[in-house]
C-alpha cells in the first residue's frame, strides 16, 4: 500500500466496532499513512481501547444527541493539532445491532438505522481544527 496519506490527519467519526463501517474506514486511512483519531459513543469508551491501540488512534467521546458533546470532544482533539480531513461515519444503530452478523438484522432493526441528520454539526465544530493550509488547498488558493 502506498503511504498517499503520509504527513495527514484526520478524524473518523462514528467508530464503534469491528464490525462498523467507520472502523474499516479507519483501518484504510491507517494503512494508507494517514495519522487518525477516532470517535465513539460515552456508553463504548471503555471498549475502545483495543480498537484504538491497533488502529494508533486516539479515541474521543461523542454523543451525537448533544451537541455540547461535539464541541467538548472537538476542543480535545484540537489540543492534538489541526486536522486535515474528517470522515462522517455517524449512524444511529440500535444497541446490540452490530455484534452479530448483517444476516441476523431483523427488519424493524434495519428500518431503525438512519444515518445521522448532524452532519452540518461536525464542519461547523471542526472547523477550529480544520488545518489552513488544507483549506487553502480545498480552495484552491
Amino acid at each position: 500500500m502506498t503511504a498517499l496519506l503520509t504527513g495527514r490527519r484526520g478524524l473518523v467519526l462514528g467508530v464503534s466496532g469491528v464490525n462498523s463501517i467507520g472502523y474499516h474506514v479507519a483501518q484504510k486511512l491507517r494503512e494508507l499513512g494517514a495519522s487518525i483519531a477516532v470517535t465513539c459513543r460515552p456508553a463504548r469508551l471503555a471498549s475502545m481501547g483495543p480498537l484504538a491501540a491497533e488502529l494508533c488512534a486516539d479515541v474521543y467521546s461523542l454523543e451525537v444527541t448533544d451537541e455540547s458533546s461535539f464541541v467538548a470532544a472537538f476542543d480535545a482533539l484540537g489540543r492534538a493539532g489541526p486536522l486535515d480531513f474528517l470522515v462522517h461515519g455517524l449512524i444511529d444503530v440500535p444497541e446490540g445491532v452490530l455484534a452479530g452478523s448483517i444476516l441476523d438484522v431483523s427488519r424493524d432493526d434495519g428500518e431503525c438505522v438512519v444515518a445521522d441528520r448532524r452532519l452540518p454539526t461536525c464542519p461547523a465544530a471542526a472547523a477550529p481544527e480544520y488545518s489552513t493550509a488544507r483549506r487553502r488547498a480545498d480552495l484552491g488558493v
